[in-house]
């Protein structure tokens, strides 16, 4: 995974990542996520799924690395357990019928 801003790029190998912390706010399509070690100018960075081609895609996959690298988080025992991985789609704005959005 690498993250590229201000002319620099900054790379993690899933292997070396031990803390991925995501505060996701789903109805404007952004993410704010915290890797590793985080400082003021280290390892935080915001995600806007929305440019990307597919959004749902991108913020499931942050979502469940998260769930994967903190499996006993309030967080992640939220999500439901009951249903089979590919059933587990959170509410997103884009899921949401017309009138809700």
């Amino acid at each position: 995974m690498s993250f590229y801003a201000y002319g620099k790029t900054v790379k993690y190998l899933f292997d070396e990542i031990q803390t991925f912390r995501v505060k996701d706010f789903r109805y404007s399509g952004k993410m704010f996520v915290r890797i590793n070690d985080y400082t003021m100018f280290k390892g935080r960075y915001w995600i806007n799924t929305k440019e990307f081609n597919d959004p749902m895609e991108l913020f499931l996959f942050l979502m469940k690395l998260e769930y994967k690298t903190h499996p006993d988080s309030i967080k992640s025992r939220a999500w439901d357990s009951t249903k089979p991985d590919y059933d587990k789609t959170p509410v997103l704005p884009w899921n949401l019928p017309p009138g809700e959005q």
